[in-house]
């Protein structure tokens, strides 16, 4: 069956596959995602100071062994400042 295809069938073929395994599994549903306004004391400087908090997370996450400490230290300190 499969050496009767040339290599679009054959794409064609996988993509049907994985397309009705997966609506087997996960069903297609519909999701409503309701925007709502923020709340009036996140403004710029909390949204700029939980982006630094990230940030730094990353990095400590992402540092060697060597830099852990340092990295760690940054992140805690900085979390720390914003309780």
């Amino acid at each position: 069956m499969w050496s009767a295809l040339d290599v679009d069938g054959l794409a064609q073929l996988y993509d049907n596959m994985i397309t009705a395994v997966l609506d087997n599994i996960l069903p297609l549903r519909t999701v409503r995602c309701r925007r709502r306004p923020s709340d009036p004391w996140f403004d710029t400087e909390c949204r700029h100071a939980k982006r630094r908090v990230r940030r730094l997370e990353r990095a400590a996450r992402k540092s060697t062994p060597a830099d852990a400490a340092t990295a760690h230290a940054a992140w805690t300190a900085e979390k720390a400042h914003l309780s």
